[in-house]
């Protein structure tokens, strides 16, 4: 199975609308967004995204055979405190082809493309606690937990605990 990993460029808006609001649907617990939000738009949150050709707010994607499989958003803090620090969004492989390995190697993609940005010392992300596959992932790849944020999100009555974790550059490096 080839994967081809990319950055998403503005011909590919159609096919990540159709993949986030995939991962939206289908697993509505794991993101702050909602499907029901995103999908009567005209435009979804990180469109603007796929038009810039910036290391400091980008889109990576997965694709096989052509075909949008996955997704991972970075974008960098605008404040000059806080521009050494950047954040994985909407991060997200189609389930059917989970366990593979898709979602490691994109996430190393995007993270080599967020720290050959010198400016940025540190990559956060927050992880809703009871999807094991993805902490388990972030772990593996050295992202360590710094906090815990009760019912961060909280939808119908349910709340679902995330979990704030950062990696470094250093500890990228080790990888």
């Amino acid at each position: 199975m080839e994967i081809v990993y990319r950055l998403l460029i503005t011909g590919d808006l159609s096919a990540y609308r159709r993949v986030r609001l995939e991962c939206l649907k289908a697993h509505p617990e794991n993101f702050g967004s909602t499907f029901e939000e995103e999908s009567v738009g005209d435009s979804l949150f990180l469109d603007k995204l796929l038009a810039k050709k910036t290391t400091n707010e980008f889109l990576m994607g997965a694709f096989y055979e052509e075909e949008l499989i996955g997704i991972c958003g970075f974008r960098q803090e605008g404040r000059q405190k806080t521009d050494h620090r950047g954040e994985i969004v909407q991060m997200y492989v189609r389930s059917s082809l989970s366990g593979k390995g898709i979602g490691a190697q994109l996430l190393v993609n995007a993270l080599r493309k967020a720290f050959h940005n010198p400016a940025i010392d540190q990559v956060t992300l927050g992880v809703v606690a009871v999807n094991g596959g993805a902490v388990t992932l972030y772990k593996n790849l050295g992202f360590v937990q710094y906090g815990r944020l009760e019912n961060s999100f909280k939808q119908n009555g349910s709340g679902w605990p995330q979990l704030l974790m950062v990696l470094t550059r250093e500890r990228f490096s080790e990888n």
